[in-house]
């Protein structure tokens, strides 16, 4: 399968229509004005919907847009210093005011009639989940906290005499699961402000979680998921009779509000207009003038700030991989290479070919994780390699003769890609698969693989060997302790490995008044299984049983036969170095290269050297290092230091010592640019997060859906999209549909905070 680049922009408009449909969210409405949230902005309407206007402009995301009783000003949430606080503004335009100073979460929920702002706060320690309520007066910005104990969202009665709020419910962790009856369903509550009686409980008997409390006409409003799906309810406060107002199936009821005979409310990507008299609601035809400036084509000018994978497979280019593209840099003034994938897709993990003439990643073009083939000039010769990836594929692992890919997946098993006959067969099976292997390498002459990870049903990685010859496996070690990071000597005769085995606490005593408990330091050792017969440990001192070397010896190596499979792992030896945080072993003719960090300290890892020879000297070679490896003719090394835009990477001949002019050395990435459109960003984003909960959701039955026609409602969302945010709201939505709980959205490229001033609150020292 192939692409051609004329085929990239197939479909979009060469220009962007200078009005259209938004995607809406968080409104309120007051006699014939209507605000709400779109692009991250406030907007204001007519109450039919008409004549958008943008209210503010700030990079910054506003939401819980409020007006306030005489309709002159309107209230919101934004984070334009630091901390999500409350602002208020002229409902034609002006200055916005900071009214709130909590240095914490706020979220605004309404105005008194008084013309108080009724907002929640978690600036409190609370029993459960430290939220309160909170009464602003705007003019004199003094607030009153009301002495309600975990309340977190409210709305006060017309006359102003009522408070009806909610305790505890989901809502106040930022979880989305469409339906819940836990032990922190949402409580709905009575009190009269200001009054020393205790509150009331209402709606003791609704099974369903509440939300969003409106008071119009002497009712209560409020969502519940009493049906199955969030809708609105009406609580009429006479007879304390609860009834269903809508009867929504697909689509829930979110962040509703009504005023006089009026509610409305988002449901999907829509504002809907409901008249509680009649029951008839339409969707409000609102269309943004706008030049939608986060739509427009963006630069990544520093890609290493997404850095997720490097690769010196080939040790003449290195392959990157940064926000799902792929360049192959080096070290000399030639230049950087661009791998021409598809930009519409991600890619993940490349590596290149032992002859640095391909490179390999894990794509999604396809629509599944499938291995792909691109020509490492940057011509246009992608080529997909598979067509069985019905699950998660993690890494890819090059066979220094070029002929294989190993490459595991989210199932627990390691897979070999023959890459001359096309065959793709499982190899390793029985192992979790919640995480990739911990390592997967190749022996020098292919026909070998070492790896480490944890069988299902073990509780620590074992490491174990499997020949491509025989098509057998076995591993080697114990699962009492830790074993991990297993490497062929070059010559093949020898697997070293690292295990966890060394147990002294730190303190050595629990005794204390400030002991806060012991910990294992330094707990890795260095060990070694032979692999043939006759195999000379390096480390061993020499005696007169050692081989002398000579013309004999030499040819005792070339009649060295691989022990019988059941001796594979009999015999143990340990290399006499001491313990220390080890971890990435690697190996060349002349040394064992490792890791070894120190607790607390995040500056990274010193790379140590272990030279074959008894009595080995454990020499440092460079310190602050976050990650190396070897090429896979083990002659070339690429040592990284620094993260994000300060990341640089170095390659060098492994040795012991390390340059001290690394001019030639030094990766050349600042070249490295690339652009993209957000909203085919935002197409892959979403299938990716799909496929993400596909595979390792707890549940392989997905709690009941038919997950692909969750995404089939859900896609048409994203040609409304005009912001990063509202990616995030479809995913509230549409992961809440799996009813599983810790579903909060985070994360995203966000735009900048205005100001520089950090929140600050006043702390004992």
């Amino acid at each position: 399968m192939s692409y051609r680049w004329i085929s990239l922009l197939a479909g979009l408009p060469l220009l962007l229509s200078a009005s259209g449909p938004g995607y809406y969210r968080s409104p309120d409405i007051n006699q014939n004005t209507l605000v709400f949230t779109a692009e991250g902005d406030i907007w204001k309407a007519s109450a039919s919907g008409q004549n958008a206007q943008r209210l503010t402009s700030s990079p910054q995301e506003e939401l819980d847009a409020s007006l306030s009783p005489d309709g002159q000003w309107v209230a919101f949430t934004a984070n334009y210093e630091g901390a999500d606080e409350a602002y208020v503004m002229p409902i034609n335009g002006g200055v916005a005011k900071r009214v709130s100073f909590e240095s914490s979460r706020v979220k605004v929920l309404g105005w008194a009639p008084n013309g108080e702002l009724l907002v929640a706060s978690n600036s409190q320690t609370g029993p459960i989940v430290s939220w309160v309520l909170k009464l602003i007066d705007v003019n004199e910005l003094t607030s009153q906290v009301l002495p309600l104990s975990d309340a977190s969202t409210g709305v006060v009665s017309s006359d102003g005499k009522t408070l009806f709020f909610t305790r505890f419910g989901l809502h106040t962790f930022s979880d989305n699961a469409k339906i819940y009856r836990g032990g922190l369903v949402a409580e709905v509550w009575q009190w009269e402000l200001g009054s020393k009686q205790e509150a009331k409980r209402l709606l003791a008997d609704h099974k369903g979680d509440v939300r969003d409390l409106s008071f119009a006409n002497g009712h209560l409003y409020f969502t519940s998921d009493a049906t199955g799906n969030r809708n609105l309810w009406q609580l009429d406060l006479k007879t304390n009779q609860a009834k269903a107002i809508t009867q929504h199936k697909n689509w829930q009821v979110r962040d509703p509000v009504v005023f006089g005979d009026v509610a409305v409310y988002q449901k999907g990507a829509d504002l809907v207009k409901l008249e509680l008299t009649s029951g008839e609601s339409q969707i409000l035809p609102i269309e943004l003038t706008s030049d939608f400036p986060y739509l427009r084509e963006r630069w990544v000018n520093q890609p290493l700030n997404y850095l997720t994978h490097a690769d010196v497979s080939s040790g003449q280019r290195v392959a990157l991989t940064a926000r799902g593209r792929i360049a192959l840099a080096s070290t000399d003034n030639s230049r950087l290479i661009q791998v021409a994938t598809d930009p519409r897709s991600r890619s993940r993990n490349a590596v290149s070919s032992p002859d640095g003439k391909w490179v390999y990643a894990l794509n999604d073009a396809s629509g599944e994780l499938e291995i792909w083939q691109f020509a490492s000039d940057g011509s246009d010769q992608g080529k997909q390699l598979t067509d069985d990836g019905g699950h998660f594929r993690y890494n890819l692992y090059p066979s220094p003769d070029g002929r294989y890919l190993a490459h595991d997946d989210s199932q627990g098993m390691l897979w070999l890609l023959d890459l001359k006959t096309g065959k793709n067969s499982k190899i390793l099976s029985g192992f979790e698969g919640s995480q990739p292997f911990a390592t997967v390498t190749w022996s020098a002459d292919s026909q070998w693989l070492a790896f480490s990870h944890v069988p299902t049903g073990d509780m620590r990685n074992r490491v174990g060997i499997y020949s491509l010859a025989s098509k057998r496996s076995k591993l080697l070690t114990t699962d009492k302790y830790v074993s991990y990071s297993p490497v062929f000597s070059t010559q093949g005769d020898w697997l070293y490995f690292l295990s966890s085995r060394e147990f002294n606490a730190t303190p050595s005593s629990p005794w204390g008044d400030r002991n806060m408990g012991p910990m294992f330091d330094k707990r890795a050792q260095i060990f070694a299984y032979p692999l043939v017969k006759q195999a000379q440990f390096a480390f061993a001192d020499k005696t007169e049983l050692s081989v002398v070397e000579s013309k004999e010896e030499d040819d005792d190596k070339k009649s060295n036969k691989a022990l019988a499979w059941k001796e594979l792992g009999d015999a143990l030896w340990q290399v006499p170095v001491a313990s220390d945080n080890f971890n990435s072993l690697a190996a060349t003719d002349s040394h064992l290269f490792v890791l070894a960090s120190t607790v607390g300290n995040n500056d990274g890892a010193t790379l140590k050297a272990i030279k074959f020879e008894p009595k080995p000297e454990v020499k440092s070679v460079t310190e602050k290092v976050r990650g190396f490896g070897l090429s896979l003719d083990r002659k070339k090394m690429l040592v990284q230091k620094g993260r994000g835009a300060g990341t640089q990477f170095y390659v060098l001949q492994p040795s012991d010592s390390f340059p001290s002019d690394l001019k030639d050395n030094t990766l050349k990435t600042g070249a490295w640019k690339f652009a993209f459109l957000p909203r085919q960003e935002w197409q892959q984003i979403f299938h990716d997060a799909w496929l993400m909960h596909r595979e390792f959701l707890y549940d392989p039955d997905m709690r009941g859906l038919d997950w692909a026609k969750v995404k089939e409602r859900y896609h048409p969302l994203l040609s409304r999209l005009t912001d990063r945010h509202e990616l995030n709201d479809v995913f509230k939505q549409m992961m809440g549909e799996l009813n599983a709980l810790h579903s909060q959205v985070r994360g995203g490229i966000r735009r900048k905070i205005l100001s520089s001033q950090l929140p600050r609150t006043l702390a004992p020292h």
